[in-house]
């Protein structure tokens, strides 16, 4: 049995085209629109979490409304 959660926010959004390159180390994917500080390393370290225990994680976001990350990982 697979535990399965998520964390949304009504914020900014991500292009659907940048999607796959938000995990990636030392990438961060906005829209300059904001003044954000980051160092995009967050992303990466809970993916690496996640696979570690056996688990996938994955986004949907839809530009100026919602960002969703959604993940599993087994009970034990």
């Amino acid at each position: 049995m697979d535990l399965s959660k998520f964390v949304a926010d009504k914020g900014m959004g991500i292009l659907q085209e940048r999607l796959k390159e938000i995990f990636n180390l030392i990438e961060v994917v906005h829209s300059g629109r904001y003044d954000l500080e980051s160092y995009g390393i967050g992303l990466t370290l809970v993916k690496q979490l996640v696979e570690e225990n056996e688990g996938s994680i994955w986004v949907d976001s839809t530009l100026g409304e919602e960002t969703k990350f959604q993940f599993t990982v087994p009970k034990k």
